[in-house]
């Protein structure tokens, strides 16, 4: 219905009634199903399931529906998006800190690596004195 609403209040459409089978809600969801769907509904298929004969009216509709809402059917405004977006960015941050954390630990790896041989090298330079 998103894009229902969304062409109603692009359009200024007050206090409108629409029918489940009027070319406009018709229209409406031949679009959803372009958008959402692997296999969308075909015009005919829908056509034959309500009492509507004309598909040239649904097909007007919805050119009118695109030409409203310019092309741009997907409200980038709703609840759905917000909190997908806010689940994509906390994976991001999980990732990042993962990440971090790899980096720290191999820092760690390579200071400590590092120390040893420092103490392997002086060892040996003591014990190289010691017997001079």
């Amino acid at each position: 219905m998103s894009i229902l609403d969304s062409y109603l209040i692009a359009a200024k459409c007050k206090e409108a009634k629409i029918e489940l089978d009027s070319p406009l809600a018709l229209a409406c969801l031949l679009l959803a199903s372009k958008l959402e769907d692997i296999e969308p509904i075909s015009l005919q298929h829908m056509l034959d399931r309500v009492n509507l004969s004309s598909p040239e009216l649904v097909k007007r509709a919805e050119r009118e529906i695109l030409l409203t809402l310019q092309f741009k059917l997907i409200n980038t405004d709703t609840c759905l998006y917000r909190e997908t977006m806010k689940r994509y960015k906390a994976a991001q941050a999980k990732q990042m800190a993962a990440d971090l954390m790899k980096l720290r630990l191999k820092e760690g790896e390579d200071a400590i690596t590092f120390l040893c041989y420092m103490c392997m090298y002086n060892q040996g330079l003591i014990q190289h004195e010691g017997h001079g």
